[in-house]
């Protein structure tokens, strides 16, 4: 028998539940009674004049004691009002004996144990077959079954995801499950891949974190990444197709847009998700502002060619319905405050109707006014005014919070999060944190403090951040929601002389990204007057040593400035020739952004300057590196462009090493196994698709894949580059052929 924790509902979700259980037990058709507070009746049957009266009793985490007082109650009002029958339905474990006392105080009124409805019996009735559709209705309750949190906890402590576990646990009793939850998980199990989008504080992380916490239960390990990078992520997942993962990319375009403006990310998103794309033991969820899908979509091709793919395994969360809103409003004061009385002053003459009808409603907001821990400072009878105040303006909300509640260094410790683009890993925070702390010590005569930064941070936790664990045990640091984040970008750029504080701080590259100077990165996130150009030019040059790298390259920022200002030429130079230079000596690129980041440098460079004169002198060894770091065809024939403009001898020649022709029919053959897999997903539906790839349909004929690039080489020494792509696309040709043959052949073997 399975057993529910039923302090996840709220008490009017639990007198839905006990109208439902009863109606269908008793098969009588019970009614809601509205003045039950005041009467004593929360149900009601009535039948000929005689009347079935149900008290239900949401004490979960009371006392048998409080719940004897207030039968003593229900007893005065039950004198008056007589009815024939009077049933007990309370979330409370009764005894045999406590059982007995309270037929006793009803003094008659409850005629048997049988009209007393307790934990026990409630959850035995919820076992038996005839009760199925009732968690179905109610999915809390799923969520509440406790052998099923007991699956997923064991499952969080495999995967070393507790903390993010418990997170959405304690969270379930705010959520109101709505049908967007039902067709999400519908098109999820169907096809593998779920867009999640809609405009902010819609409820997307939250359906997204509701789906995850599904699938756990199903034992599917969860993958996420900091910093939602495609190369980090593909890193963790599992090569065994057998094994059951389920992949979350939050904002999945909001941290990526800058990459996909510069570099190959799109294509690897594109390949990723069309990789997973109805695999029957993986499952990906993206999350999106629907703004930011739309738009990327119409600016980088790939995400355009597959827009129609993506949209059919996609929801668009919308508004909430009046009702659906009243629901969270009420969970939210139900679970969150302790005090009575606020809750009170938004039911006089209904003034919760205008919280539920105002244009800037969204659950954030009203998550805000619920917060305990904000309310010290506001009279009860000021507390209507305080929640209208706030809609009608919501970004006063964390301006408030930001300038007035928190001290210089727990501002500090704010601003260095946005710096990381919203999240990032506990030691990268604190480093960065100390050397803005540092900053402002030397320059602006702050005085030190022990210990300063895990001060800040206990006290920002909860009220600006929260903290998680990704799956390879590391803990992260990310702001408690997007509103804060959507606040403090308005802020800076209504406030753009603070922001050169934060600059002078920074002490990772990664975190000058979220600046946009001079539309010098089209999406960073703040945007900045051209003559912060300089000023940012100015400093990196200065600190360039300095400097340490996560994710982004700091060669790379300096190659983009240069592209932008001439002021600091000589000096970009000097440190791009000796970066060359370190490159070459090693034979390797030290970071993932080496490659694009040389390609931009030599694209951009005099053809007299010291860096390309460097380059022909070793275009051996970069020629080489080039071709082993290369991942898709694209990218490689990109390079060989460029080699042909640079030095058309010496690239002839290069093309006819074995080394290259090896790289480059690896390359095809993977960019083949990807088209197979868009293209066949296009003509099979998922059960087709799955036995498809039990064949060995990827196979085809290499000795003509190996002429086929011979003879691209031999023409290539006497005519243009633009042969790349024509032999490209004479490979591509058979492609079609090997289709229509594996149809032929699955249409033989399912006929």
């Amino acid at each position: 028998m399975a057993n529910y924790d039923l302090s996840i509902l709220s008490d009017t979700e639990f007198e839905e539940l006990a109208k439902d259980i009863l109606t269908t037990h008793l098969n009588m058709d019970f009614k809601t009674f509205r003045g039950g507070r005041d009467k004593g009746i929360d149900l009601l049957y009535s039948q000929e004049g005689e009347e079935t009266i149900v008290q239900v009793k949401h004490y979960v985490k009371s006392t048998f004691s409080n719940l004897k007082t207030a039968i003593r109650d229900e007893y005065k009002k039950m004198c008056k009002r007589n009815p024939k029958r009077y049933i007990l339905f309370v979330s409370m474990d009764l005894s045999v004996n406590q059982c007995d006392e309270l037929i006793g105080l009803m003094n008659g009124f409850i005629k048997s144990a049988s009209d007393i409805f307790d934990l026990k019996r409630i959850t035995s009735l919820l076992s038996s077959p005839k009760f199925t559709w009732i968690e179905e209705k109610y999915y809390k309750l799923w969520l509440a079954n406790t052998t099923v949190i007991s699956n997923i906890l064991h499952n969080a402590q495999q995967n070393n995801i507790m903390y993010i576990v418990e997170q959405i646990r304690n969270n379930i009793p705010l959520y109101v499950i709505t049908e967007d939850y039902f067709i999400a998980k519908r098109k999820l199990d169907k096809s593998g891949l779920l867009l999640i989008h809609g405009e902010p504080g819609v409820g997307k992380t939250v359906l997204a974190n509701l789906l995850i916490f599904n699938y756990l239960e199903s034992n599917f390990k969860p993958k996420f990444v900091i910093g939602h990078d495609i190369s980090e992520l593909e890193k963790i997942l599992s090569r065994d197709s057998e094994e059951k993962e389920i992949i979350f990319i939050d904002d999945f375009l909001g941290s990526n847009f800058v990459e996909l403006m510069n570099g190959n990310t799109e294509s690897r998103l594109v390949s990723f998700i069309l990789k997973y794309i109805q695999k029957p033991n993986k499952r990906v969820v993206l999350t999106s502002r629907t703004t930011i899908f739309n738009r990327a979509s119409l600016e980088f091709e790939k995400l355009n060619q597959i827009q129609d793919k993506i949209v059919h395994h996609s929801i668009e969360l919308n508004s909430y319905s009046a009702l659906e809103k009243a629901e969270i409003l009420y969970n939210h004061f139900y679970f969150l405050l302790n005090d009575r009385n606020y809750f009170n002053e938004i039911l006089i003459d209904s003034r919760y109707m205008k919280i539920i009808r105002h244009k800037n409603y969204n659950p954030r907001i009203i998550q805000f006014f619920a917060d305990k821990s904000r309310l010290n400072e506001i009279a009860v009878k000021d507390y209507y005014s305080f929640i209208m105040t706030k809609l009608d303006n919501p970004e006063d909300i964390w301006k408030y919070e930001y300038e007035s509640k928190i001290t210089n260094e727990e501002r500090i410790l704010v601003d260095t999060l946005l710096s990381f683009n919203q999240a990032t890993k506990y030691e990268y925070l604190e480093r960065g944190f100390e050397n803005r702390y540092s900053y402002e010590i030397k320059v602006n005569s702050f005085i030190r403090s022990h210990n300063m930064f895990n001060k800040a941070l206990k006290v920002l936790n909860t009220a600006f951040v929260s903290f998680e664990m990704d799956t390879d045990g590391n803990k992260l640091v990310k702001f408690l929601n997007p509103s804060i984040v959507d606040f403090l970008k308005h802020y800076f750029t209504e406030n753009v002389s603070d922001i050169k504080r934060i600059i002078m701080g920074i002490k990772f590259i990664d975190q000058l990204y979220i600046f946009n100077p001079g539309e010098l990165l089209k999406e960073g996130l703040i945007n900045l007057p051209n003559n912060y150009i300089d000023f940012i030019g100015e400093f990196l040059i200065n600190n360039f040593d300095d400097i340490e790298e996560i994710r982004h390259s700091k060669m790379k920022y300096l190659t983009m400035l240069s592209k932008a200002t001439k002021i600091f030429d000589k000096e970009i130079e000097e440190i791009q020739y000796d970066y060359f230079n370190k490159v070459i000596d090693s034979e390797t690129f030290q970071h993932f952004l080496d490659e694009e980041t040389i390609y931009s440098i030599l694209e951009n460079s005099n053809s007299d300057s010291k860096v390309i004169s460097l380059f022909l002198d070793n275009i051996d060894t970069i020629f080489i590196l080039v071709i082993s770091n290369s991942n898709y065809v694209e990218e490689l024939a990109k390079w060989l462009e460029l080699f042909c403009k640079l030095d058309n001898i010496s690239c002839a020649k290069l093309l006819n090493e074995e080394y290259f022709i090896e790289k480059f029919k690896e390359l095809i053959e993977s960019d083949f196994e990807n088209y197979f897999d868009e293209v066949a997903s296009e003509f099979f539906n998922y059960t087709d698709y799955i036995t498809i790839e039990q064949y060995n349909c990827y196979s085809f004929d290499e000795k003509s894949i190996e002429n086929d690039i011979s003879d691209f080489i031999d023409e290539f020494k006497y005519q243009s580059i633009n042969l790349i792509k024509q032999a490209i696309e004479n490979i591509y040709s058979d492609v079609q052929l090997v289709i229509e043959d594996v149809m032929e052949e699955h249409e033989y073997k399912t006929s």
